[in-house]
């Protein structure tokens, strides 16, 4: 029986039991280091920061008062259990994992349809599927972009085989394999061969513009594994006008896409230099061409180009998992293709799997991951408490990939709820000797904003854009565009700037929303309190989750 089959079937720890270990191994860590464990947070940063990580959003004034009152001695670990098991928390991860698939898409374009992945998403949490099942329907979807969610992933990449390879190990594995596209890895053992393996289980994903009514979508499908080759004998017969046995440039003229041909066929295969291409000539042209379908439009297999004459066609390569070793023979379907890659990255025998998420959820709780960037693990790497990692890590594996018990874990510790302060970092110990300050990401500073002002949107018209109305130009948009960063960004990275500043203090929607007149917040607070000092007071509890010092 492997040692993972024996994880499998024994009980995971409790959340509650598994915090205790981790604070266990800080404790220790402090101690051998002859650094005092920073002090714990008091009751109202610790509600603010749970329901802003958790959630999304802050706390109400009402949430406040309650839990500030509540004498129990577990009432964070209530509090914590209630805000992820809310639907705000199913909309806070769902809208985090698409922009995680969205931030580095290759097609900028297909942005349009990152509402329908992040509802897909807030789906998935909220019947509370385990990470492996997800992560498996986002390799495998078909489907139009418009109403399957799942398709994200292939849609966000056009269906390139590199591209989604690449992108299915860095999120998924938090390996980065993409610089082994074109020589092996300068800092990893992973090859050049390897990198080409795995993109050989997603050649065959067709990505089409459906041109149906209603706005622009894209369908994810599978190509059919035929290879359709032209004839050279057939090109001949119809466009050798002159019948000489060879084409030449005024008989392609006379028809466009053969002309195209002819051009690329006059590079790549005219042997003799005669500017015109014989029988022979086109076969090794399209031999050359073989399989190298359109990008994104599914070809029969993938072919590592060779580098040293990529006019050739590259080697066929055969679908293998550069972690596991598991293969496919050349000539699988799409489905068996994609279906085998989902069911390897979600293996308990591949450590990856686990240890990416545990890292990246780490990373987003606490400010820091155990290795930064969150995905750029890989085997060389070194991991700051690496016990740590691995206990939630066994514990998320044992729990059945629950990301609920993940999230319940992490913010019972007591490493999340001490006090954050300048960042002053030392080797080894994750999180450094405090924790740093993180800003709100783009959707939580909106929803902040709303939490705060007692309103259900700022607006939900369209914005105006370069002078023209368009569609996805909401409120939430705007302070998507000035506010968003890559969330696999280190959160030591990300700085405020100028437009930022700006769109706080000049957005007309926060402005009707803070207005004295008619029914918004300031109008209530001044109808409600003739005390300056109780009004103060509510705006705190309202938008710093305190009352003021």
């Amino acid at each position: 029986m492997t040692a993972f089959l024996c994880l499998l079937l024994s009980a995971p720890p409790t959340p509650s039991e598994a915090a205790a270990e981790v604070d266990r191994h800080f404790a220790e860590a402090y101690h051998d280091r002859g650094l005092a464990a920073p002090e714990a947070c008091d009751d109202e940063t610790f509600l603010r920061r749970a329901s802003l990580d958790l959630r999304g959003r802050p706390a109400t004034v009402e949430e406040v008062v309650r839990f500030g009152l509540d004498p129990s001695a577990d009432k964070r670990a209530a509090a914590v259990d209630r805000m992820r098991k809310s639907s705000d928390a199913a909309g806070r991860w769902g809208r985090y994992w698409a922009d995680v698939i969205d931030s580095r898409a290759t097609d900028q374009r297909t942005r349009v349809n990152r509402p329908t992945m992040a509802a897909w998403f807030a789906e998935q949490f909220e019947a509370g599927r385990p990470w492996d099942g997800i992560v498996t329907d986002l390799i495998t979807a078909t489907g139009n972009s418009r109403e399957t969610g799942a398709v994200g992933l292939m849609v966000a990449h056009a269906g390139e085989a590199e591209e989604v390879a690449a992108e299915v190990s860095r999120i998924f594995n938090g390996i980065q394999m993409s610089c082994a596209n074109c020589h092996d890895h300068p800092t990893d053992p992973w090859t050049r061969e390897q990198f080409h393996e795995l993109a050989a289980f997603f050649p065959r994903v067709v990505v089409r513009r459906n041109f149906g009514n209603g706005p622009p979508s894209l369908d994810v499908m599978s190509h059919r594994g035929v290879e359709r080759r032209p004839d050279a004998a057939t090109i001949l017969r119809f466009a050798d006008a002159n019948r000489d046995g060879k084409i030449s440039r005024s008989e392609a003229g006379s028809r466009p896409q053969l002309e195209r041909q002819f051009n690329t066929g006059l590079v790549l295969a005219d042997e003799n230099k005669d500017g015109a291409l014989d029988k022979a000539e086109l076969e090794d042209l399209y031999r050359r061409v073989a399989n190298n379908a359109t990008t994104g439009q599914g070809s029969v297999e993938h072919r590592m180009t060779d580098l040293e004459d990529p006019t050739r066609p590259g080697e066929v390569m055969r679908p293998v998992s550069f972690v596991t070793g598991d293969a496919l023979p050349v000539g699988a379907s799409d489905m068996e293709r994609r279906y085998a890659a989902a069911a390897w990255v979600t293996s308990p025998d591949n450590p990856w799997f686990a240890k990416s998420l545990v890292n990246r959820y780490w990373s987003v709780l606490t400010g820091e991951g155990f290795v930064t960037p969150i995905d750029d693990m890989g085997p060389t790497r070194t991991e700051a408490m690496p016990e740590v990692l691995a206990l939630l890590s066994d514990g998320f594996v044992q729990s059945g990939y629950d990301l609920n018990w993940l999230l319940a874990t992490i913010a019972r510790t007591e490493v999340y709820q001490r006090g954050r302060g300048e960042w002053t970092p030392f080797e080894e110990l994750a999180g450094g000797a405090v924790s740093p300050i993180t800003r709100l990401d783009a959707d939580q500073l909106y929803d902040a904003a709303l939490t705060a002002l007692g309103v259900e949107s700022l607006s939900g018209q369209p914005t105006r854009r370069f002078g023209r109305i368009t569609p996805f130009g909401t409120e939430r948009d705007r302070f998507r565009e000035v506010f968003f960063e890559d969330p696999s960004t280190p959160k030591q990275d990300i700085v405020g700037g100028i437009p930022q500043a700006l769109l706080l203090m000049n957005s007309e929607a926060l402005e009707r929303a803070i207005d004295s007149d008619g029914r918004t917040f300031v109008a209530a607070l001044l109808n409600r309190f003739d005390d300056n000092r109780d009004a103060v007071i509510e705006t705190y509890l309202r938008f710093v989750g305190r009352e003021p010092t």
